[in-house]
């Protein structure tokens, strides 16, 4: 809470800080920089010892701190324009950036941000799960568990899992939401076959299994209620409903032209009256995969997508709203290692992940029968890598998720 209230003070004390020319000295930026810095400390002062647990602690901090930043500008209330302008709104943002339809916090794009949460959804998920085994949670007429320390904990990270998953609905990504859906059942089914089926009574259900299907609950009911990007899934939510519901208004009687008009057939729209983004994917895979054929061993160099793709970028990009746009990455991980580094690098890529999935597994198999919390958090950071993985397909890894990528196996 400390760290929470440095941060957001720190910066509306920096918005305030204003350079009319915006030469000198930078004062805002150093603003800014120590209210991160104090705000770090503040919460690191409360983190527990060891330095994985110290890792994690900060990583969820610092994604406490992104949703928080991000989710009023879902209402139009965006922090970074209160920062930088002095005004609480979304007014700072051009036509192609529109928190209102899609969230980016401080991740800078919608997709990045997912994909970011995603990975660390399945913790938070094990993280309340192993609060509330056990019997570290006792429920009582009294209502003395309000005074439990654990109870406290077990509820901020309830709401902290609520809100990200909110966050990540927000963000409308196509490639991070199904990743969720298929992550977090997988994990919920895993530690009730694994943990609660051994001991499972229905006279007397643990608290754990009741945990288990409230986080399971309240993403239906979030689902339900904030929405999700895909327009056939549209009608099971409650937008959705209310539009089937709707009475149509009655037909205007139109005289017809005498000479038809011309018929314009436009591509699919994407969230902002673009080119459907999956459209533009697949013309740039075919360019990808293009580049890999012409370069098969070592692909076109490293880090040279930019340059190697006008070589062979399809024709029909050309018709798309983002023809002008320089493409630096494939838009898809796997392709851009094809088609830069070759089936050298691609190999080796694929050999890293498949060898670090096959032993982590293989380990939590071997102890199938006397599984601990710890090893529930084991496999909530394959979930969280699997999360990355899909994401990868469809997207381009940034910094913060290649620093997952390779921690989280550190971490296991």
């Amino acid at each position: 809470m400390a760290g929470i209230i440095v941060f957001f003070i720190g910066a509306l004390v920096a918005s305030q800080i204003k350079s009319a020319d915006a030469a000198g000295i930078p004062y805002q930026m150093f603003a800014n920089l120590i209210t991160v810095l104090a705000a770090f400390a503040a919460i690191m002062f409360a983190a527990p010892k060891g330095i994985i647990k110290k890792s994690i602690y900060a990583i969820l901090s610092s994604a406490l701190l992104v949703v928080l930043w991000g989710l009023p500008s879902h209402f139009g209330y965006d922090p970074t324009c209160l920062l930088f302008r002095g005004t609480l709104d979304v007014a700072c943002w051009t036509a192609d950036f529109q928190p209102k339809i899609r969230i980016f916090s401080t991740l800078g794009q919608p997709d990045w941000m997912a994909a970011y949460l995603a990975a660390l959804i399945p913790l938070i998920v094990a993280l309340l799960i192993n609060l509330s085994s056990g019997g570290k949670l006792v429920f009582n007429k009294s209502f003395s568990f309000l005074k439990n320390h654990n109870f406290l904990i077990a509820t901020a990270l309830f709401v902290f899992f609520l809100m990200s998953y909110l966050a990540l609905i927000y963000t409308q990504a196509k490639s991070a939401i199904p990743a969720i859906w298929v992550v977090i059942p997988l994990l919920l089914i895993w530690y009730f076959w694994f943990y609660i089926k051994p001991k499972f009574d229905k006279k007397k259900l643990t608290l754990d299994f009741k945990i288990a299907i409230l986080i399971f609950l309240a993403v239906g009911v979030a689902t339900f209620f904030a929405g999700q990007p895909f327009g056939q899934l549209q009608k099971f939510t409650l937008d959705g409903i209310k539009a089937m519901l709707a009475k149509p208004s009655p037909a205007k009687t139109v005289a017809k032209p005498t000479t038809p008009a011309p018929v314009k057939i436009a591509p699919a729209a994407g969230e902002l009256g673009g080119t459907d983004s999956g459209i533009i994917r697949l013309l740039v895979w075919r360019g990808a995969i293009d580049i890999w054929k012409n370069n098969p061993v070592f692909g076109s160099g490293l880090e040279t997508f930019a340059y190697a793709y006008y070589q062979y970028r399809p024709a029909a990009h050309n018709m798309t709203s983002e023809w002008k746009y320089l493409y630096n990455k494939a838009h898809n991980d796997y392709l851009n290692y094809l088609s830069t580094t070759g089936t050298v690098g691609i190999a080796t890529y694929l050999l890293m992940i498949g060898s670090f999935l096959f032993f982590s597994l293989r380990f939590i198999f071997k102890k199938r029968h006397k599984l601990s919390s710890k090893d529930l958090l084991i496999v909530a950071l394959l979930a969280g890598y699997g999360t990355i993985l899909l994401t990868n397909f469809f997207g381009f890894s940034v910094v913060m998720i290649n620093l997952l990528f390779y921690l989280f196996p550190a971490f296991v």
